[in-house]
């Protein structure tokens, strides 16, 4: 796949993701809060690929939700192993993931949908391409409670 990273405003990049997916948050009744921290930087990502991602993460979230639920988000400026980037964190109050399947989440092929709602692929891509991107991307979810993702994208990341 090809792979082209521009400096982009994560807190825009999100709010079109949102926008894609404002129908499906209305007619779920989703609402969504949003903390973008005001002295965001720029980040190298290619804007198709991290598009794909944070659509990923959301309809995951609306999925888990179903209706009535809220979706937070969160992107502060982080340093990590004295490397500088953004922490964006996405947390629903959705029905959560077993702690025992937690490990296995971004595992190609592994899903905890019903058969014809996932193929299993979408986490792992996601995984793969933040990577990509130099990033990280870990978990927590609690049954009931919910689940929060945490990425993490350096600032200057060359691939």
């Amino acid at each position: 796949m090809p792979f082209h990273p521009k400096p982009l405003d994560l807190d825009r990049l999100f709010d079109d993701c949102l926008f894609l997916l404002a129908h499906r948050l209305r007619a779920n009744n989703i609402k969504i809060v949003k903390k973008y921290a005001s002295d965001l930087p720029s980040v190298r990502v290619d804007r198709s690929q991290m598009e794909q991602v944070f659509i990923n993460l959301l309809n995951n979230a609306i999925d888990s939700i179903h209706r009535n639920g809220e979706i937070k988000i969160e992107m502060d400026p982080k340093n990590r192993e004295k490397i500088s980037g953004v922490e964006i964190k996405i947390a629903d109050n959705g029905e959560g993931i077993a702690e025992e399947l937690l490990p296995k989440i971004f595992n190609p092929f592994f899903t905890t949908k019903k058969p014809s709602k996932g193929t299993g692929l979408g986490l792992s891509i996601s995984k793969a391409i933040i990577q990509r991107h130099g990033g990280k991307i870990s978990a927590a979810s609690k049954i009931g409670k919910g689940t929060i993702f945490n990425i993490f994208l350096p600032l200057n990341h060359e691939a």
